[in-house]
Parts: structure tokens; sequence; C-alpha cells
């Protein structure tokens, strides 16, 4: 058995180190980029997931069916979201606006202000024949997204993301594989945020170094307690260990 005194005496310490660490200020810093980054990856996901079911049933796509239309209407609703979660994430942390301004991001930023506006893409679903296998992907016809573009520079002649996005459009071209350009983007937001949290971790290595030692102190006293360390400490003993992996590849980078 143990004292309540003790008890007591190592979760004040615990409550007051929540209060007072400075290296759980940074880590907090990277838990906001992971959660913001996280609803965009399950958003992606099901985006993803709705592809594969439909793409199973040919007649979602060799017909035009009310079957088809409902496809059509579930994609565009998983590419809003989408894109709205990587716009949130993005737009909350790209303070340099390094990631805002490229032709590749203002294409993405547009096309969920088309769909706002339309309420739809025209999509073209289309398979695809190898020697090997067959291949199915939604492409959209980009003219009228094109067109909605010069709409809209006509009207707001300074937004430059406006003319930005249409060089992106013409780069790709009529009907690109939808699947395509949001596989890219995943790659590139993935990029993004592994680079803002390992800028966190770089800016406060000494100081994220000493909190995995500080905690894996204070969750030694709270096993002696019997404690439960993912209810009292600080970190869950699953978030100490993703820190830990940081510095390792921040470490061996």
């Amino acid at each position: 058995m143990h004292s309540t005194k003790k008890i007591s005496k190592v979760l004040s310490e615990t409550q007051h180190f929540r209060k007072s660490s400075i290296g759980l200020k940074a880590l907090k810093e990277i838990f906001k980029r992971q959660t913001s980054f996280f609803i965009y990856r399950e958003n992606y996901r099901l985006l993803k997931k709705t592809l594969k079911i439909n793409y199973k049933d040919l007649e979602t796509i060799t017909s035009n069916n009310q079957k088809r239309v409902h496809f059509q209407k579930k994609i565009i609703k998983d590419i809003y979201n989408t894109i709205t979660s990587a716009r949130s994430f993005i737009e909350y942390f790209d303070e340099d606006k390094s990631f805002l301004e490229n032709d590749f991001d203002c294409f993405m930023k547009e096309l969920r202000n088309f769909i706002v506006h339309q309420n739809y893409i025209p999509l073209i679903s289309k398979l695809k024949h190898t020697q090997s296998e067959q291949n199915r992907f939604e492409s959209f016809n980009t003219i009228p997204f094109n067109d909605y573009l010069d709409n809209q520079i006509n009207k707001f002649p300074k937004r430059h993301g406006l003319k930005k996005a249409k060089l992106f459009i013409k780069e790709i071209g009529n009907e690109p594989s939808l699947n395509n350009i949001l596989r890219s983007y995943n790659q590139k937001l993935h990029i993004y945020y592994k680079k803002i949290v390992m800028e966190i971790v770089l800016d406060n290595y000494d100081i994220l170094k000493s909190l995995i030692q500080e905690v894996e102190v204070l969750n030694i006293r709270l096993k002696d307690c019997n404690l439960n360390v993912d209810t009292h400490s600080p970190i869950t003993e699953a978030h100490l260990r993703y820190l830990k992996l940081l510095i390792q590849n921040k470490e061996t980078a």
C-alpha cells in the first residue's frame, strides 16, 4: 500500500509540471499541427475508400443511371471535404505563405471555390487498359473550371491566385486524372507537415530532450504508486514514443 501523502505529492508535482514545463508547450505545438493534418488525412482516406468501393462496380463508371449520379455526388462531397481540410491546415500554419502562393495550391483553392459556387465538378470516369492491368480513375473537364476562373479574374483582377490556378490548368491540360492530382497534393502536404513539425523539433531540441527525461522520471514515480501513466502523466506513453522518434529522426538526419 502506498501512503495517501506520497500519492498526493506525486500528483501535485505532476500537475505543477503540466503548468510550468516549456517542453510541454513546444510539444503541444507539434500536436496542434498533427491534429489538423490528421483531419485532412482522414478525409483523403475516405475519398480513396469511396473511389475504391465504387470502382468495383463497373455500372457506376460506364452508365448514366441514378447509381452513377449518386456516386459522383459522393465523390464531389469527399473531394470538397478533403480540399477544405487541407486548406484549413495550410492556412493556419503557413505563416510565411510559402506553400499557399504556389500554382498547385492556388489551383486546389479555386477548385474548392468552384465546387462551392457550382456544386459540381464535370467528372469523367475513365478506364485505361494496359497489357498488365485495367486502371480506373476520375478525370474532369477543366474547360468549365477555366471559364469560371476567367469570370472571377474579371471580377477580382487583383487576386493573383486566380491567374496562378489558370497556369496550373495550362500545365495539366484538359481531362487530367483527378486521382493523380489529389495523390500529388497529398504527397506535397505530407512533406510540408513533416517540415513544420521538424522545425519545432530543431528549434526546441534541447528542451524536448530534457522533457523526455523529466517525464520518464515522473512516470517511474507514478508507476511506483500504482497510478496509471496514461491517465496521470503529462504525456501518454504513445506520445512519448512519438516524441522519441522525432528526436531520433533529427539526430539521424
